[in-house]
């Protein structure tokens, strides 16, 4: 048993799918990959759950392109432990655990879990001199666009003499492959 606040997400998601750890995997055929995937706020957490509403889940998809094994595989803690690597590398997921979980015939089910984070961030910059204002540049992304693992930006720079907007977008695995891309106007 697992203490703390990934203790219960692992909890919850064995309960999700109705499932039992199993503590020897190492070796095991791979059954079946399954995904629990948590929302930005969970009913454990002290936040109004209505907040989940204007934020968009990770889609499944997105996190299974991250995992290294397949069914047919055999468990190797190596490669669980490069998969988790590679989702808590995204930056919009806040928590990610694999455990393995009994199958039929001796074999193990790889259990993905996974809790987003609020992927919506505001920056700015200023430039003053005294209480003259020089620049003020705003900028608003959302680094999970549409649950996608895309990221969009929408800028604006203010000057003295102009304004300036602007926009960017960026996918950093085109179509499931390992290719990027990006643009800017």
């Amino acid at each position: 048993k697992i203490a703390g606040y990934e203790g219960q997400l692992i909890e919850w998601a064995l309960q999700l799918h109705g499932r039992k750890m199993d503590l020897s995997p190492e070796g095991k055929v791979v059954d079946e990959i399954l995904i629990a995937s948590e929302n930005v706020l969970a009913p454990s957490d002290p936040y109004p759950l209505w907040l989940n509403a204007i934020h968009v889940q990770t889609h499944e998809a997105v996190i299974r392109r991250e995992v290294l094994v397949s069914p047919g595989d055999r468990w190797t803690t190596a490669r669980i432990s490069e998969t988790e690597r590679n989702l808590r590398q995204l930056y919009f997921i806040g928590v990610s655990r694999i455990v393995a979980v009994k199958a039929a015939d001796d074999h193990v089910a790889v259990l993905v879990i996974t809790k987003d984070r609020w992927s919506l961030r505001l920056s700015n910059s200023f430039t003053s001199i005294g209480p003259l204002l020089q620049s003020l540049q705003l900028q608003l992304t959302e680094i999970n666009f549409w649950g996608r693992g895309q990221q969009l930006a929408a800028s604006t720079l203010v000057r003295l003499d102009t304004i300036s907007l602007g926009q960017s977008f960026s996918e950093r695995r085109l179509f499931g492959s390992r290719l990027s891309f990006g643009e800017t106007a």
